[in-house]
């Protein structure tokens, strides 16, 4: 397979990843006779199994245990992303199973920028002009947009702080994605066995679930781990300004979603969301641009200094 055709097929997969965690709402939304809490947990432990699995199959195993090993990485990147990652999914849940679906899109529209800012706070990275300017229209949006929305603003600052947090604490680390994943699914493991150990037995309990839901919590499982097994076997190859753009793909589908379960726009969230987007949009526009020609000016550089030696 040829360059082009490999990048082709990055493009897709990715593509398809962003379909998947876009189109999730439909399936936690199902939320066959379960609670978020205890979907959560079983989602943890399936996850776990299916991740931790492939790891094993590769080969992967020492490097498991030998990332446990490495207590600086625990304690400063793995425990503390992993609490925050699983805040995220607890919330998430739990809004969608509850009609929040636009909250949840609202969160992921701005994530991206409070990445950014986390990194100026943090990282002591440089704050860019249109990172101001974006994160000005959308503040203008809320604060014209008023009041009205419920749980709403609680539940898309909760999920925007844990992405941002969660990328603050992994930045830097140099194990893959699934590796990660499948350590962040084995320190979890035991909670979630106790939970289920302690409230989910017994008669009315997980062993007295039907069928359909047992396989509901399965695939809970798989549709979280194979989007991430793929989405870090191809990002790593495709430009990060191509990649900025994709990745508000799967809030715009959850928009979508948010129809196909009922839930309604009124007045205040259209003039929150146009906002949103126009602040995304003219912040997303611009790094591209800025991005590209810094491409440029380096592939220029590398070129004259190929021709002087």
């Amino acid at each position: 397979m040829n360059t082009m055709d490999t990048k082709q097929k990055d493009y897709l997969l990715t593509i398809i990843c962003y379909v998947v965690w876009g189109f999730q709402p439909l399936y936690y939304a199902i939320k066959p006779d379960t609670d978020a809490m205890f979907l959560l947990m079983s989602r943890i432990l399936w996850a776990g199994v299916f991740v931790t699995s492939i790891v094993l199959v590769q080969g992967r195993g020492k490097e498991i245990i030998a990332t446990f090993k490495k207590k600086d990485l625990m304690l400063k990147h793995i425990v503390p992303g992993a609490i925050f990652n699983f805040l995220d999914w607890g919330v998430y849940m739990w809004a969608v199973m509850n009609g929040h679906i636009l909250a949840t899109s609202m969160a992921y529209y701005i994530a991206p920028l409070a990445v950014c800012y986390f990194g100026v706070i943090f990282f002591k990275e440089k704050m860019t002009w249109q990172m101001g300017v974006a994160t000005a229209i959308i503040v203008a949006g809320v604060l014209f947009a008023g009041d009205g929305f419920g749980n709403s603003p609680l539940i898309t600052i909760i999920l925007m702080f844990c992405f941002a947090a969660y990328a603050a604490f992994m930045k830097g680390v140099k194990e893959d994605s699934p590796l990660c994943t499948s350590v962040m699914m084995i320190l979890a493991a035991p909670v979630a066995i106790i939970y289920i150990a302690i409230f989910r037995m017994g008669e009315n309990g997980m062993a007295s679930v039907d069928l359909g839901i047992q396989f509901f919590l399965i695939g809970a499982g798989i549709v979280t781990v194979l989007p991430i097994l793929i989405y870090a076997s191809c990002v790593k190859r495709l430009p990060m300004t191509i990649m900025g753009f994709l990745q508000y793909l799967s809030p715009t589908l959850g928009i979508v979603c948010s129809y196909l379960m009922g839930e309604t726009m009124g007045k205040n969230e259209y003039i929150l969301f146009g906002f949103i987007w126009t602040g995304v949009l003219l912040y997303s526009i611009v790094t591209a641009i800025r991005q590209k020609k810094e491409s440029r000016a380096a592939l220029q550089e590398e070129g004259q200094h190929e021709q002087n030696q």
